[in-house]
């Protein structure tokens, strides 16, 4: 239909470097703005006889105007965010700047189920509220050692990138693996430039709460020439930063139910025997709160103070070499390095409350308030215990704070080596081949310590919402001599994962008046994924239950630090004055763990090493084909062109790793194979499974008119679990009747499910968009995912040595739908007078609601147990908009984005002394920045994120929740020197 004249045969190298398989009217628009437009002509014009002059446009409207253009053009729906400047991402981080995108979503933790630790930078990713999302680079796999799918999008430094797209219902020809979306990050290659191009950044970030600077830099160096053998290409790219981050938090320990006639033993709450402690929890809590038998009451345990001060450090690099020693060949090498370390050091003061032998009560003479629905308001506590080491304690204690330092150190590395060519036989056909090797390590230790002290004075106001609480007195919790040696625990791991893949693709093009082209191809990857990785390794030094108390102005004094928490929320929470371990200690634990292990007393703690228990091996190999066909009509009512594809696909995985059996060698009276089998010991575990898809496509394009054009797309896809999911290990455990002569039931925790199903769904969307002009733009579309086999934790069969087990951890839930809308605007005021004219806007709204059981987990409650069904995904916000204005006149840019997440649920279950569902609260965030042009090629930016201090709140609950931590962290400037020439 369209001959592949020379403007369509550089598009398709671009996109052949850039993606195969991808459009070459999405990327093409992005690389070779002429090109592309000639290929998107309208239908009654010829090609061949139009001519475009190419517009060059930087700054904010040359991002703006290159991300249009490529949603635009592109015949599947895409949204993209684009850097024409050199090393100008509109973010400091990649996961920072994708979130502008409509449907996506970030994260501000270092992992979603331990919501007690903030990343100084966003980072996990969701699209459309789903966190199985695709990450690519160039088109290629990305991979991660510490999970064994890919790199968190916060390793990769943002000056190496010249884009982001995300795909939200791809065709055939895309790699499968993202049920919520694929987002490639792209690079820039030597042949993107005319000739000679010399960049480079200069930054200083300043973190206000952490009160330090850190720096940051990037070089580009890229330049084409002919040889005698053809034009060469070479780039060389090398980008740097550090940042450092502080964040405080205030949190409400879980709500404890007390109700009464939980206690047998106080049946009728007779108290024979004059003993307050004997009775237990029923007696307690008539005596001191008052409660009947119609009432029930919800009391915390304490208050918690937490402060994490954390520092990364960034380094990456890039090389790409281009060579075309003729018309018809294209050869390319591209090699990426990435490392991320990072080093937090975390301040805690936890309410230490076993809820199966401690009480907390009102301190004596005072009562506390409760709202109108029996939740805590107010009070001072105190903690009644009646078991203390070997026996009953007939006496009342003041409550017991745990008090820690823990430090933590990561480094990770990823290289990623691709070669590949291009090769035109004719205008008409393209073939391509790559290959890829990528290998990636993560290693990491964590190491807390713990003291302990009984608190007398313990006051608690939550009237106010953010709580108003205190420690003391002063003179006790400040001295040394009231606080013991609690516990250890120690965690390391180094994880290793490597895999090579190659593809061939080819492109045929017809002169036909429908069908365009076939693409057609096939992929094969092997990947690798090691671990060694201990438990949390926590052993008690001295406790109630195995005293002596190890007093810290006697035992090791040296090491007692005195902590109070200075400038905490900015001086606007008090927070008490306390007694830790030095934080020295923490950091030291690799040359002097020593000083713990031989503390003395009853301590238990000794260092855990990798043994054969902490090592596992997963293998998963891939083989896919496909074939896409490209069709249009010109002459209709509605000029159409779209594509119809076929993705099949097998996946093939093994695992090997270890377990515990259940110890029942305390159990003489078992049946002998039931004693033969609970030895406690260690055994293999494995799984392997294999399975085909086959992954239908279809994607239309209709011009209704020139600027508005209306999309279909429908399409089936699969998000294959991560490899923590499947981490082949599992302590299995026996619950043994009170008589010990028969086992009632077989359980355990997994931490990983080798058995683990994809996740698959059927996706639709429409479209509609508008374009009136280059930087102008307006669109919706809605969206529905029928998905099943949902990821989730919970509580499932699983059969070992010949035995049903019911296990705790990664299984499949059933099926449910996401479904919802994206609505985006964008524009130049160019129509107003004067410097009014640099005024724009960018603006989107995201609405997604699910249905269906989609999370179950078996929650220990502290007073009960339960299967709670029907929690919503996790990461699904159901509302959630960025408003960003703009303004470019001159030799002035700025920018002021402000991004909004409804509230949504972080994990089904905390991993700390929580236990229960957790929750992200409304968040909001301002962000902006100010570019001025000093001189053609050389610009200083003045940057600012968090610029209104926001507050980040989560909640703790299934039916009722109630906020469970109030956090602040850094406002964040930076001042950047960048130029290029």
């Amino acid at each position: 239909m369209i001959a592949m004249n020379r403007n369509r045969r550089e598009a398709v190298r671009h996109v052949g470097l850039r993606r195969i398989g991808v459009s070459c009217l999405a990327l093409g628009a992005a690389l070779v703005p002429a090109a592309a437009l000639a290929q998107t002509a309208p239908a009654s014009q010829d090609p061949e006889a139009t001519e475009i002059d190419e517009v060059i446009v930087t700054g904010i409207r040359g991002s703006l105007r290159s991300a249009q253009s490529i949603k635009e053009n592109a015949d599947q729906i895409v949204d993209s965010i684009t850097a024409t400047d050199i090393g100008a991402l509109p973010d400091r981080s990649v996961t920072e700047a994708v979130q502008r995108i409509p449907g996506v979503t970030i994260d501000r933790l270092q992992a979603r189920e331990d919501p007690d630790r903030f990343s100084a930078e966003g980072s996990g990713v969701q699209v459309r509220g789903m966190t199985q999302v695709r990450q690519e680079l160039n088109g290629r796999d990305t991979l991660g050692a510490l999970d064994g799918r890919a790199l968190g999008f916060e390793d990769v430094p943002a000056e190496l990138m010249a884009g982001v797209d995300v795909y939200k219902n791809p065709s055939a020809e895309l790699i499968e693996g993202g049920l919520g979306g694929t987002v490639n990050l792209r690079t820039r290659m030597p042949f993107e430039s005319s000739g000679r191009l010399i960049a480079g950044s200069l930054s200083a970030n300043y973190s206000d709460h952490a009160e330090q600077w850190k720096p940051q830099g990037s070089i580009l160096f890229s330049d084409r020439f002919d040889t005698g053998s053809g034009e060469f290409g070479i780039l060389a790219n090398l980008a740097y930063s550090e940042l450092a981050s502080r964040s405080d938090g205030i949190q409400v320990s879980p709500y404890r139910a007390r109700r009464l006639g939980d206690d047998a033993l106080c049946a009728g709450l007779q108290n024979p025997n004059g003993d307050p402690y004997a009775c237990g929890q029923d007696w307690i809590d008539q005596s001191y709160l008052g409660l009947t038998a119609d009432q029930t009451l919800y009391v915390p345990e304490g208050v918690s103070w937490r402060r994490l001060d954390s520092e990364r450090e960034r380094l990456g690099g890039a090389l790409a070499l281009q060579w075309r020693p003729n018309d018809q060949t294209e050869v390319f090498l591209q090699y990426l390095r990435s490392d991320f370390d990072t080093r937090w050091d975390n301040y805690e003061a936890i309410p230490q409350v076993d809820a199966n032998n401690n009480f907390v009560i009102p301190a004596a003479g005072t009562q506390f308030t409760f709202d109108d629905d029996g939740y805590f308001q107010s009070g001072s506590l105190r903690q009644i215990s009646y078991w203390r080491g070997s026996q009953p304690v007939a006496g009342e204690l003041g409550t017991q704070y745990r008090m820690a330092t823990r430090h933590q150190e990561r480094e990770e590395s990823s290289n990623d080596l691709s070669l590949g060519v291009r090769y035109y036989p004719s205008d008409r056909l393209a073939v391509s081949a790559d290959l890829q090797y990528i290998k990636s390590a993560s290693a990491g230790w964590d190491f807390t310590i713990f003291s302990s002290a009984y608190v007398p004075e313990v006051t608690i106001d939550l009237s106010g919402g953010r709580p108003a609480a205190g420690l003391g007195p002063d003179t006790f919790t400040s001295d040394p001599a009231n606080y013991f040696w609690h516990a250890a625990m120690d965690h390391i791991d180094d994880n290793e994962a490597e895999q090579i893949a190659g593809r061939v693709d080819v492109a045929w093009e017809f002169d036909h008046p429908v069908l365009n082209s076939i693409r057609f191809g096939g992929r094969f990857t092997d990947r690798e994924v090691t671990n060694n990785y201990t438990q949390y390794n926590w052993q008690a030094l001295s406790a109630p239950w195995n005293e002596p108390f190890l007093w810290m102005d006697t035992v090791l004094p040296e090491y007692a630090m005195l902590y109070s928490f200075d400038n905490f929320f900015r001086g606007d929470v008090q927070a008490p004055t306390v007694v830790m371990p030095d934080i020295e200690l923490a950091r030291g634990f690799l040359r002097s763990s020593d000083i713990i292990e031989n503390i003395g007393g009853n301590a238990r703690w000794s260092p855990r090493g990798f043994d054969a228990g902490s090592l596992s091996t997963q293998t998963e190999k891939t083989l896919a084909g496909y074939a896409v066909a490209r069709f249009g009509w010109e002459n209709v009512p509605v000029p159409v062109e779209g594509n119809i594809g076929l993705r099949v696909v097998r996946t093939e995985n093994t695992a090997r790793g270890s377990g515990f059996l259940p110890d029942l060698t305390s159990y003489p009276d078992l049946p002998a194979d039931d004693r033969a089998f609970g030895t406690g010991a260690a055994f293999d575990v494995s799984g392997e499974q294999s399975y085909t898809d086959v992954l239908p496509s279809l994607n239309l394009k209709f011009q209704l008119t020139d600027s508005l054009i209306a999309r279909f797309a429908a399409s089936k896809a699969i998000a294959r679990p991560s490899f923590n999911q499947m981490f082949p290990f599992v302590d299995l455990t026996a619950s043994v009747n009170p008589q010990g002569t028969v086992v009632e039931g077989w359980g355990g925790a997994a931490r990983g499910n080798p058995e683990l199903k994809p996740m698959r769904a059927d996706q639709f969307d429409v479209a509609l968009e508008w374009y009136p002009s280059p930087t102008h733009s307006l669109y919706f579309t809605a969206f529905r995912k029928n998905v099943e086999d949902f990821f989730t934790t919970g509580v499932h069969t699983r059969t070992f040595e010949g035995r049903d087990f019911l296990v705790s951890g990664p299984t499949n839930g059933e099926e449910g739908t996401i479904q919802g809308f994206e609505i985006g605007y964008q524009q130049f005021y160019d129509f107003l007078p004067g410097w009014l004219g640099g005024l724009g806007l960018q603006a989107n709204f995201t609405y997604i609601d699910s249905e269906g059981s989609t999370s179950q987990q078996y929650i220990s409650e502290w007073d009960a147990a339960e299967v709670i069904d029907g929690l919503p995904l996790e990461g699904l916000s159901e509302k959630a908009f960025n408003i960003i204005g703009l303004y470019q006149r001159g030799p002035i840019q700025a920018r002021l984005a402000y991004n909004w997440r409804g509230k949504y649920l972080l994990t089904n279950r905390d991993v700390s002394d929580v236990r229960l569902p957790m929750w992200q609260d409304d968040y909001g965030q301002l962000d902006g920045s100010v570019i001025v042009e000093l001189r053609d090629g050389v610009s200083l930016a003045f940057e600012g994120n968090n610029l209104a201090n926001s507050e980040n709140r989560q909640l703790m609950g299934a039916n009722t929740l109630k906020t469970r931590s109030w956090w602040v962290y850094d406002r964040r400037f930076a001042v950047t020197l960048r130029a290029s020439f």
